[in-house]
């Protein structure tokens, strides 16, 4: 490390970081050549808050996470938020994921660690700035070195986790539709599947394994139309094909489970401590579970476990982001707007 009066630096074996002290701003050298730095640096506010960058004019942008919009991001403001798009089309700027996670084509990345609503704007203006900006908690930032976009991946999925492989079966044909009714209509579509020799390595079934779309939240089998599911489950296993099954974090009053989840508390709230309910809910008026609560966590969990000890191979996460989830519900940990 190196000091004087108006600043600090620190150097490895290929990098080297300036930091002045007033106002304070970082910029990140290699060589004779500036690879990033702050323009106003952090900026925070009541709010959340922002930071900027200057960005050269010839840089490219990648990443950020599902988006109908070309390769490189470079010229878009990217809405850093997860929610549900149906019926997408080209240009459609937010799809389901977004990730705060952009690689510069100059030899770097850059990961935004906050997980508050917020934009990345990747120099929309055309005056070569790329900016940050949160609704809301603690603004951090880690810039990521790399002399290949491999390398940024690498150690960026070193920070983060790197997600295991899945098992060899799911990377191969899985069939699903909207949706099997009956165990007679599963078992039918596996025979006629394997009668005309087309590979089939699993089977997912849609929500009306327990039910319909109003019994959302059950999770247990209907045996009225799945009389024996576990027998089911085993003769596909014979024939090499897994079972798959939907699951929600949504609860309709319908469900089999509301009252008890309303009861015990595990449910998000309004603002008067009750459960908020999302009338008018495509699957009909319900609850979301506050999985933020370890106590909710375990109650669901015991579900899973239940059908994995019947012979399920796996589940289909489905409106996880979550799909319908208003600014002012409130979870264990704080408002929607920050665990979402």
């Amino acid at each position: 490390m190196a000091e004087t009066d108006e600043s600090l630096s620190f150097k490895s074996s290929n990098l080297e970081v300036f930091i002045t002290k007033s106002p304070v701003r970082l910029h990140y050298v290699v060589g004779e050549d500036t690879l990033l730095a702050e323009s106003s640096g952090f900026e925070p506010s009541i709010a959340g808050g922002k930071m900027s960058f200057f960005s050269e004019s010839s840089e490219k942008f990648y990443g950020g996470g599902s988006r109908a919009i070309p390769i490189n991001r470079r010229g878009e403001k990217l809405k850093i938020y997860n929610e549900a798009h149906y019926g997408y089309g080209n240009n459609t700027p937010t799809l389901n994921i977004s990730i705060p996670f952009v690689i510069s084509s100059s030899g770097y990345g850059l990961f935004f660690d906050n997980r508050y609503p917020g934009y990345l704007d990747l120099d929309s203006e055309n005056n070569q700035q790329t900016i940050y900006s949160a609704e809301g908690g603690r603004l951090r930032y880690y810039f990521i070195f790399g002399n290949e976009p491999d390398d940024i991946l690498n150690s960026y999925t070193h920070l983060t986790g790197k997600q295991k492989l899945p098992p060899l079966w799911a990377l191969g044909y899985i069939q699903s539709k909207f949706g099997y009714q009956t165990e007679t209509e599963a078992r039918n579509i596996v025979n006629k599947i394997r009668q005309n020799d087309f590979p089939l390595d699993a089977l997912i079934l849609d929500l009306y394994w327990f039910g319909s779309t109003n019994d959302m939240g059950n999770l247990d089998w209907n045996y009225a139309q799945w009389p024996q599911p576990q027998q089911m489950m085993s003769d596909f296993a014979e024939q090499g094909v897994k079972t798959i099954l939907i699951t929600e974090p949504y609860f309709t009053l319908n469900s089999n489970n509301y009252n008890g989840l309303a009861s015990n508390n595990y449910l998000a709230q309004n603002a008067e401590g009750e459960p908020y309910v999302l009338w008018g809910f495509w699957a009909g008026d319900a609850a979301l579970i506050d999985i933020t609560q370890p106590d909710a966590q375990e109650w669901m969990w015991n579900f899973y476990q239940d059908r994995r000890d019947e012979g399920v191979s796996g589940w289909w996460s489905d409106l996880g982001e979550p799909e319908t989830h208003p600014s002012d519900m409130q979870h264990a940990l704080g408002s929607a707007k920050s665990v979402h």
